[in-house]
């Protein structure tokens, strides 16, 4: 091999560095302005925490469980439509009722969202409890 051809793989190679650098880069910041300031970023941001407050967050039911029809109020009302407003905190008013006599309490799991959510998700707990109605 020539010095030329050992230059251009080397080239080569560096050019397939830095675009790998750069796919990363917008993966990991999508909604990023200026690709030089993904790229050359000298210092993280602290990431966003929607959650924080999360009392005041709102949250939806998952669109399934509504359409299933596995949503209830503790009271035995079945809850076909998405509450205007309900805030996350209000997740423990209802429960997920699978069969008769098998119901699963309804809460917000702060971990159990994904990153940068606006609104929270209400999901069934693991655990099977009778059913209070």
């Amino acid at each position: 091999m020539s010095f030329l051809q050992v230059l251009v793989w080397f080239l080569v190679v560096l050019l397939m560095i830095f675009i790998g650098f750069t796919v990363n880069c917008l993966y990991k910041n999508p909604n990023v302005n200026n690709l030089w300031d993904c790229i050359y970023k000298k210092e993280s941001e602290p990431p966003v925490e929607p959650t924080k407050g999360s009392k005041k967050m709102l949250c939806e039911f998952e669109g399934e469980d509504l359409f299933n029809q596995n949503i209830y109020d503790r009271e035995g009302s079945l809850i076909t439509e998405q509450p205007d407003k309900m805030t996350c905190d209000e997740c423990s008013k209802y429960v997920y009722k699978e069969s008769p006599g098998e119901c699963y309490d309804i809460g917000y799991d702060k971990e159990y969202q994904s990153k940068g959510t606006v609104v929270g998700v209400c999901s069934a707990a693991f655990t099977k409890k009778s059913c209070p109605f």
